[in-house]
């Protein structure tokens, strides 16, 4: 039972290592990480949402006959399009706030494939 207390007294201590750490009290890091994210999660779904649109709209007046059928077809091919763009955003913008851990695991990629 004692060994137990024990226990429970060295679990606030291993909380504030973890906070220390990995900066977890660093409300302005997080509030601008989360700012960013936000950001630009909302830039990604804009762009993708008008490019749908232009692209429903170029569908409907090259093929009016096309239908839902084609619609549904163009969005498809859109989403399938636009996943690159997706990553090649979200790449730069991990390698902007997490540079040492993202060019590490870059760098094995290719060793842990091969």
């Amino acid at each position: 039972m004692k060994i137990s207390v024990l226990s429970l007294g060295i679990l606030p201590l291993t909380f504030g290592y973890a906070i220390v750490r990995y900066r977890l009290m660093d409300v302005d890091l997080i509030f601008k990480r989360g700012m960013v994210y936000t950001l630009a999660a909302g830039a990604i779904a804009g762009a993708y949402f008008t490019l749908i649109g232009l692209v429903g709209l170029l569908v409907h007046s090259r093929v009016p006959n096309a239908g839902g059928v084609g619609l549904v077809l163009a969005i498809v091919v859109t989403a399938l399009l636009f996943e690159p763009i997706r990553k090649w955003i979200q790449g730069r913008i991990d390698r902007l706030f997490y540079r040492q851990r993202y060019d590490y695991r870059h760098t094995l990629i290719p060793h842990a494939a091969g």
